[in-house]
């Protein structure tokens, strides 16, 4: 497991709420994965590893601990632990693009300022995101009209 928060976009269990709820938009609209997009993605194989985290900070019910046990699973079979432990927890969700948006965008303001990333590099990123998913919304809303 990696320590470092900046080797890893799933710092914290609430960014790990906004970044699983924007990989699961990415494949409802279909579209595909590329490499420069991997800090939007969270593979379930990941999900254990947000548990444990979780666990070290001091969030504990049956579903994280469940959850924390699996070994390299695959998004079916951890997404349902992690939304149950989540709902458990009593955590705010992350449902929306917006919300997701505002919890990257808070981390990474938090990087930049504790110098843990360099302000443009912070600024590309974000870019990315916006660009990358405000296209994704616009084809989600423009599917519910079509419907």
């Amino acid at each position: 497991m990696s320590t470092d928060p900046h080797s890893s976009p799933v710092a914290s269990i609430r960014v790990a709420q906004a970044v699983y709820y924007l990989d699961g938009l990415g494949r409802r609209v279909g579209q595909s994965h590329r490499g420069e997009d991997a800090a939007f993605q969270l593979p379930g194989e990941s999900l254990p590893e947000v548990a444990i985290q979780a666990l070290m900070t001091g969030y504990d019910s049956q579903s994280l601990r469940e959850l924390a046990s699996l070994e390299k699973p695959t998004r079916r079979e951890a997404g349902p632990l992690f939304e149950a432990a989540v709902s458990e927890l009593g955590l705010e969700p992350v449902d929306d693009l917006g919300t997701a948006f505002l919890v990257l965008v808070r981390e990474v303001a938090e990087k930049v300022v504790a110098g843990g990333r360099q302000p443009l590099e912070g600024a590309a990123a974000l870019e990315h995101f916006y660009y990358r998913f405000y296209d994704q919304l616009f084809r989600l809303l423009l599917s519910n009209f079509s419907a």
